[in-house]
Formats: C-alpha cells, structure tokens, sequence
C-alpha cells in the first residue's frame, strides 16, 4: 500500500552547503557568528527531524534511545532495517547546514 504522503525526494536546503555529519554522540563545533543552521537529525529505524535551530555544542545520537540537537529530537523505534531517507543513509546521524 502506497503511503499517502510519500517522502520527497531532498537536495541541500538552497543555499547553504552541508557542512557536518555526526554519527555519534559529543561535542559539535559550529564557527563563531553563526547565528542559525539547518539540521536533519536522522533516529534510529529513520525517523527524522529536520528544520532551522540555533547552534547547539552538543548532540546524542542514539540506536536505543531518543537522539537529539538543540530542539530537534527523534524517539527510538522498534525498526531496525535501515533505509534511504531521500539520499541520506537512515543509520542514526546529524546532518549540518550552515
């Protein structure tokens, strides 16, 4: 059954270029001045969560748990067979725009 709302296909947010990808939990560096970035936080079994946030130091990101960056975060979910969140591998990872 085809979902009613399919995933669109993703570029990079115009404009900006990424500039980060974190697949683990720690500290995150973001230069000085930057006021705003675009994240795409991607949870386990590929849930994601995306929009603009203000710069964060740190990020959790987690096959068992809740992920998260700033405001954005991901709850766990039972899938474990990942898949292709519009060209983006679904393992657990943060993906940073600025």
């Amino acid at each position: 059954m085809q979902s009613q709302y399919p995933i669109q296909a993703f570029s990079s947010p115009a404009g900006l270029t990424l500039r980060q990808t974190i697949t683990s939990t720690g500290a995150v560096s973001i230069p000085s001045g930057t006021s705003m970035v675009y994240a795409i936080l991607i949870g386990n079994g590929g849930a994601v969560a995306q929009g603009w946030v203000t710069p964060a130091t740190t990020c959790t990101i987690s096959t068992t748990s809740i992920s998260s960056y700033g405001t954005l975060f991901v709850t766990y979910t039972s899938l474990t067979q990942y898949t292709t969140f519009s060209g983006y591998s679904s393992k657990p990872a943060l993906y940073l725009y600025y």
